[in-house]
């Protein structure tokens, strides 16, 4: 599999891909990292044919398809510029910019989300991510709220 080292160059136009296809849920870090290996970009693995995605590890038939379709009918600039207005922070995996301890895993996201010092992101050493599933219920949104709140309030980075 491909590792961070060993990545392309993180061009403006690649990065747009990358988020394009972060909104397919059926796509994570690990396939996302099959794709780049497979085929040298995110941006040709956009446009690859069914078929050829069927073949990698951890894809299939179904996946393939659904990544097929997914691509032929959403434009990569308008999901990249919907995250645009959302005033976000973007980290992606493989640039010098990406939080090395999480770089460190064995899973990495693909694409971090983020708001606030992103500066701080390089030297957490008191941190915790909260994740959750897609579709939070109300009381789940609730209680991470409140958990995220009484963490912060004793130091530790969210």
């Amino acid at each position: 599999m491909a590792s961070a080292e060993g990545h392309p160059l993180l061009t403006e136009r690649e990065k747009v891909f990358r988020v394009a296809l972060n909104h397919l849920s059926d796509i994570g870090a690990v396939r996302s990292r099959y794709l780049l290996e497979a085929f040298g970009s995110i941006e040709a693995a956009w446009c690859a044919d069914q078929n050829q995605l069927a073949q990698l590890p951890r894809f299939g038939a179904a996946i393939a398809a659904k990544m097929n379709v997914f691509c032929r009918s959403h434009d990569p600039e308008k999901l990249y510029d919907q995250v645009q207005t959302a005033d976000l922070e973007l980290k992606f995996w493989g640039a010098p910019d990406y939080p090395a301890l999480l770089a460190s895993i064995y899973d990495p996201p693909f694409v971090l989300y983020g708001r606030g010092q992103s500066e701080a992101w390089q030297s957490l050493d008191r941190c915790i991510a909260i994740v959750g599933t897609r579709h939070p219920t109300s009381y789940g949104l609730k209680m991470a709220h409140r958990l995220a709140a009484a963490l912060a309030k004793t130091g530790v980075t969210i």
